[in-house]
């Protein structure tokens, strides 16, 4: 029985593959009317940011493209002092982040008063974590509740607010977004997570979260990149924020690969990782010595390089995540799963479709 289990994830590889195949090939017909010198060289400089290093051109050239990655706070820190452009939005960028900060930590002070513990999750208080030099972007604000909060959470939150996508929602392999809602009198969007799960595979550290959190009120090195490498890999990587994260972590003092790979290991995100590792060094020049990834970690390393290298469509890349999160179930029980629940899927990136 365990190897006519085996025999069917090798059929399920096969079979994701050429889908995979055809998904990239429809992709290329996708690329803008941007000349491929254009694209080769605005590529190029984003890598080079992306990778902590500086990129070829001005501010004033880059900062669309950055923009698209949200990078351009960290395009303006590496353009330095000497450009005043760079500088004005240096500053208006760090406050934009003072703030948005704050208005968080107001939103775990409030939990806390009704009796809810919560941690900020991503957002703001990721540069702090790690140890990133440029304020960092950020579109809203996302808070980690434990699985029995998430109603009340999201009940005492919502006074006063807009409510956004699906509502909190505790089943076993429920929603990445959880319970969404827009601030009236800012705009900001507040996700509010109970899990670190995404589509219809499994990710299940949740008593080493919980753990870590309570008794250091943040997670390791090692179980954040798993964290940032499970959220990178569920948007297919598209924006190279995402890998500069993690370049960003890996540049600590007591970041270790072995230990990483082992957390990843015990939490069930060992795929996201090694294919966070695979385009950390092929896009960027990470060096990974001793990392063998396996054929399926390559093939989705392969469908992020292809979102980050070219300008999709909406309509493109949502496709492209539909056949990552194919690729990503672990066993066939969650494919089942995962196809009898497909409204977790749609419900993914509402916004995306609109």
């Amino acid at each position: 029985m365990p190897y006519l289990g085996q025999y069917s994830i090798k059929i399920l590889d096969c079979l994701v593959g050429s889908v995979f195949q055809v998904v990239s090939a429809s992709m290329v017909k996708s690329v803008p009317s941007t000349s491929h010198k254009q694209m080769v060289d605005l590529d190029a400089s984003m890598l080079d940011l992306a990778a902590g290093r500086t990129p070829h051109g001005s501010f004033s050239e880059l900062l669309e493209a950055a923009k698209d990655h949200q990078l351009a706070s960290l395009l303006a820190y590496r353009c330095g002092p000497a450009d005043s452009d760079a500088l004005a939005y240096l500053k208006e960028a760090a406050v934009r982040e003072m703030r948005l900060a704050s208005f968080q930590t107001s939103l775990i002070r409030h939990l806390a008063a009704v009796g809810v513990p919560a941690w900020p999750y991503k957002g703001p208080t990721l540069r702090a974590l790690i140890n990133s030099p440029a304020p960092r972007e950020s579109g809203d604000v996302d808070l980690l509740v434990q699985p029995e909060h998430i109603d009340k959470a999201y009940q005492t939150l919502l006074v006063g607010r807009e409510p956004y996508g699906p509502g909190p929602d505790v089943r076993p392999i429920g929603l990445r977004r959880d319970a969404a809602m827009k601030d009236l009198e800012n705009g900001h969007l507040i996700e509010i997570h109970w899990a670190l799960a995404a589509s219809c595979w499994r990710f299940t550290p949740e008593r080493m979260v919980w753990d870590e959190l309570e008794s250091a009120g943040k997670p390791s090195n090692e179980l954040l990149f798993s964290i940032l490498a499970h959220h990178g890999v569920a948007h297919g990587f598209f924006r190279l924020k995402w890998l500069n994260d993690l370049v960003a972590l890996s540049q600590s003092p007591s970041w270790s690969l072995p230990s990483t790979l082992d957390v990843a290991d015990q939490c069930g995100a060992r795929l996201a990782v090694d294919v966070s590792l695979v385009l950390m060094n092929q896009l960027l020049g990470f060096p990974l010595p001793s990392l063998k990834p396996s054929r399926r970690a390559i093939w989705i390393a392969e469908l992020c390089g292809e979102s980050i290298r070219r300008r999709m469509s909406d309509r493109h890349r949502y496709l492209q995540l539909r056949v990552i999160h194919l690729m990503l179930v672990p066993d066939k029980i969650d494919l089942i799963r995962g196809i009898i629940d497909g409204r977790r899927i749609k419900h993914l990136y509402p916004a995306e479709k609109r």
